[in-house]
Order: C-alpha cells, then sequence, then structure tokens
C-alpha cells in the first residue's frame, strides 16, 4: 500500500487459498477503508480481469473507474 496525497492505493493483497472465505481479507480491508475514511481520502486498486477479487471489492464499495486489456481500476470514496 502506498500513500499519495489524496488517496491510498492498494498494490497487493494476497490472501492463501487455504486462508480464503474466512473474513481475513474483509478485516484487513475495513481496516484500510476506515483509515481512509477518518483521512477522507479515496482507496484505489487494480484487479485482474474475471479474478472473483473483483466482486469482493465491489461488496466494500469500490467501483471501476476505468480498464486495460487485462486489469480494472477500482475506487472507493470516503464519505464526506
Amino acid at each position: 500500500m502506498s500513500k499519495r496525497s489524496t488517496e491510498y492505493h492498494l498494490g497487493h493483497l494476497y490472501i492463501r487459498d487455504i486462508e480464503q472465505d474466512r473474513g481475513i481479507g474483509t478485516i484487513i480491508m475495513r481496516r484500510l477503508l476506515n483509515r481512509a475514511q477518518s483521512e477522507g481520502v479515496a482507496v484505489t486498486l487494480d484487479v485482474m480481469k474475471n479474478n472473483r477479487a473483483q466482486n469482493f471489492y465491489e461488496r466494500l464499495r469500490f467501483k471501476a473507474v476505468g480498464a486495460s486489456e487485462y486489469k480494472i481500476e477500482m475506487r472507493w470514496q470516503a464519505k464526506i
């Protein structure tokens, strides 16, 4: 994760297959989103097309804001 002046950018979030579907990713992301909310900044990330993680991020209110041949750019905006 890197912080830019108006946003955090999540470079990678990997959860081992045997650890998935246990809420670990949700806990990590909620901590990040709570921090971003308290600072009033956005969170951005890229997810590979056809990756089930896209649904995970959409459940957390990330919106697709762009796409390339292989990736979807997503953004979560802090509520003001």
